[in-house]
């Protein structure tokens, strides 16, 4: 039933797609049969007016020849010359299409004659070479300055979307200073807040005040105090993994276990990563993981920039296992912006133990 009504659904997407194409494409061909209309009853009208007796056959014969040599031209030969930008190709298109047209019209010409006669007739002057130059010539011309109008309304259009772009590309700059510059401000009320709040319960609470002040310190970390490039001092994020574990054994009430292994050049500067990458995966490891049965093992290797983060702890259980929770995803997705290929993550359920390898080449 579902697959029927998304199956109607893009049917009737399709549909009115078409229509609309149709109906844009329709005007277009509408409007130009109707200047050739027009354009033809004139020069048939003005022909008559000099005496011409050719029968309409014959008008229509040659109007289908000029009307296929214009087209031909502005939507053929003139765009393929135009997009080299060379003038005397330009100019070397017009003089082929130009010996061709009178070569057909004189050669249309000598069929409509054979066929009025009954037998082949052959009756060239140079008053038809002329006669077909000057009307090859005149229909190159409106050709070509129908080729160039539609080129510079391409142009236009092109210009005016680029400058729609550009505008809502600085109406979005404009949305994203207003929203930091309210996020700004709401993150230093809030900080006034919480150190309200830690002056108030250091009095009445140690333990709350502790508590306290590492997620003020936390939350600070979080707002994002990152470079220009993004990126973090690994020893700040370590700093941050540092204050999670604090929080949570005060949560707690020290009933949790945590085994850490940290080999990693902590003051080097250069060592750089993601903020709240690696804090992620530990703190999946608090949310999903039972450290009161098992202690959950937190080992970080780097040596000569590669670093190497290995959690293991013991699957808690509360809710069905998922190879890769959200925070999990989005960790992976962050590793492949900043790190594309020089990454690898594994994350699996071994037994009752949910184990996280992550190598990073940095």
């Amino acid at each position: 039933m579902i697959c029927r009504k998304v199956f109607l659904v893009i049917c009737r997407y399709h549909y009115e797609t078409f229509l609309m194409l149709f109906s844009v494409r329709l005007k277009e061909i509408l409007v130009h049969v109707g200047f050739w209309i027009v354009f033809i009853s004139w020069e048939i009208y003005v022909a008559r007016g000099v005496g011409s007796t050719a029968p309409l056959s014959t008008f229509a014969c040659f109007y289908a020849l000029n009307i296929g040599l214009f087209y031909f031209n502005a939507h053929v030969a003139s765009k393929w010359s135009g997009k080299r930008n060379s003038v005397l190709l330009f100019i070397l298109i017009l003089l082929v299409e130009l010996g061709c047209y009178d070569l057909l019209s004189i050669g249309l010409d000598i069929l409509i004659n054979s066929i009025h006669a009954g037998h082949l007739s052959i009756y060239i002057i140079p008053a038809d070479h002329k006669r077909s130059l000057f009307r090859g010539g005149y229909f190159l011309a409106l050709s070509t300055g129908y080729y160039y109008l539609l080129s510079n309304a391409a142009n236009s259009r092109r210009a005016y979307d680029l400058l729609q772009l550009k505008l809502q590309a600085e109406l979005r700059e404009a949305a994203l200073e207003n929203a930091h510059l309210r996020a700004q401000i709401n993150s230093h009320m809030a900080f006034n807040v919480l150190n309200f709040i830690f002056i108030r319960v250091s009095k009445i609470s140690p333990q709350l005040t502790q508590c306290l002040r590492l997620f003020i310190n936390s939350i600070r970390y979080s707002l994002g105090l990152s470079q220009e490039d993004g990126l973090v001092k690994l020893s700040e994020e370590l700093e941050q993994i540092e204050r999670l574990i604090q929080i949570n054994q005060l949560l707690s009430n020290n009933r949790l276990s945590v085994i850490k292994n940290l080999n990693a050049p902590v003051f080097d500067d250069n060592l750089r990563i993601p903020p709240l990458l690696l804090f992620t995966f530990i703190e999946n490891m608090f949310k999903h993981g039972n450290l009161e049965d098992a202690p959950g093992i937190i080992t970080l290797n780097v040596q000569e920039h590669n670093l190497n983060l290995y959690t293991e702890n013991l699957y808690s259980g509360r809710q069905k296992f998922i190879s890769e929770h959200i925070g999990i995803q989005n960790a992976k997705a962050r590793l492949e912006k900043y790190y594309y290929n020089n990454y690898n993550l594994e994350s699996r359920l071994i037994g009752d133990k949910f184990i996280v390898d992550l190598k990073i080449k940095l």
